[in-house]
């Protein structure tokens, strides 16, 4: 069944004419309001508006939790936003002047080593892996 909140409503009020209708037939037999629970037919309108009733709301709690999952997302992504802005503030210890990074120390080493070669090829290998 659809859970459209417009055509919920719309079979809700179908639903109420038809069991309007037939209280009046009820009532025209001469059938206590209190007798009615005992009448298949009324029993079964009275279901039928129930349940669309039950629909309705199910709807409503969706809605709700919706606009709750909406909100809380927002809310998590204005505090993300809160970190992020307070991170520059908290800037860590700049490098020495003296020191080099590790990844040219590292080049570095192997030039001395006498692995001059086994240096090209890798990083020749590298570069063509990239450019494909």
């Amino acid at each position: 069944m659809s859970l459209d909140e417009a055509t919920l409503e719309r079979q809700l009020g179908r639903a109420n004419e038809d069991m309007a209708v037939w209280v009046k037939v009820l009532e025209t037999n001469g059938v206590a309001a209190a007798d009615r629970r005992k009448d298949a037919t009324w029993r079964r309108l009275n279901s039928a508006t129930n349940t669309i009733r039950r629909r309705l709301k199910a709807v409503a709690a969706i809605a709700a939790r919706d606009e709750e999952a909406v909100r809380h997302k927002a809310e998590k992504l204005a505090a993300a936003t809160a970190v992020v802005e307070k991170a520059p503030k908290k800037a860590g210890k700049e490098p020495k002047a003296g020191k080099e990074p590790k990844a040219a120390g590292k080049e570095k080493g192997a030039a001395k080593k006498g692995d001059g070669k086994k240096a090209e090829k890798g990083t020749e290998a590298k570069e063509k892996k990239k450019k494909e």
